[in-house]
């Protein structure tokens, strides 16, 4: 351990007793979980300057500085809240289920799954909220661009409710959701037939766009029967303008429908089921 990084440390330990306990130095630069550990401690602290030390420490030890960054812009997005020391609280927890996974939506999936399994019912409904808003943020860390883009651009993920304006908006919405195994399931159900029936290649990508943005509003309309999923289609149909493209939109959202419906078990999971 050279000496600058040992006085880092030495740093971080001094100020971390005040506010989280003892630390460890040594162990901090030769067990991994450890380290990730007292660091998303510390950043969970109330204080600035252990916060600041953290994310100098995360950077000079090389620990996942991705998960710190998306985190703290993610809060950003709540500064002026009331929910921001809820979202705080559970973030944190649920950063040491992510800390060492892969960028990838089927880690991310299970960890969710791991994480919601351990909390109690009443909390699992704004824990699930959050964590598909978080999603976005922890993906864009691992891009060039980084998760601030996400807030210079304006994308407000905390507004579930904000009113589309095209299908191309519902589109950018459905990419940026985390879709759960159920859902992902049923998408795979629905290509796997297209496959089947040898249907075009830039067919078949529309299609499962479009079913993509269906099984995601399906969703956020807590759809659960015929007539729900008609009234969510209508709601998509009214945002289309093109003849061609809302005729090919409405016989998709027919064919569609079967699957989901087979699968209506599934589309009923209570809303916090990832």
């Amino acid at each position: 351990m050279n000496n600058n990084k040992l006085v880092l440390l030495s740093r971080f330990a001094a100020q971390a007793r005040r506010f989280i306990g003892v630390v460890n130095v040594t162990k901090m630069s030769t067990d991994h979980a450890y380290a990730i550990q007292t660091i998303l401690s510390a950043h969970a602290s109330k204080n600035t300057d252990l916060k600041d030390l953290a994310k100098k420490v995360s950077l000079t030890l090389n620990i996942n500085h991705q998960l710190l960054n998306a985190i703290e812009h993610f809060l950003n997005e709540y500064i002026e809240t009331q929910d921001l020391a809820k979202v705080e609280y559970y973030l944190h927890q649920f950063a040491q289920f992510i800390y060492d996974i892969p960028a990838e939506g089927v880690a991310y999936r299970r960890a969710v799954s791991q994480y919601l399994a351990q909390l109690e019912e009443m909390e699992r409904p704004f824990c699930t909220q959050m964590i598909r808003a978080f999603y976005p943020y922890w993906m864009a860390e691992f891009t060039y661009q980084g998760s601030q883009q996400l807030s210079i651009h304006s994308i407000d993920f905390r507004n579930l409710t904000q009113t589309p304006k095209s299908l191309l908006d519902l589109w950018e919405k459905a990419e940026s959701e985390l879709l759960s195994d159920a859902e992902m399931m049923l998408l795979s159900h629905f290509t796997k037939d297209m496959l089947e029936k040898e249907i075009a290649n830039d067919a078949v990508d529309s299609r499962k766009k479009i079913a993509k943005i269906l099984t995601v509003e399906l969703r956020n309309h807590q759809a659960k029967t015929h007539f729900d999923y008609r009234l969510t289609v209508e709601k998509i149909q009214a945002l289309i303008n093109k003849h061609d493209l809302k005729a090919f939109f409405v016989q998709v959202s027919r064919d569609f429908y079967y699957f989901w419906n087979a699968n209506a078990d599934q589309n009923q999971h209570p809303e916090y089921s990832i």
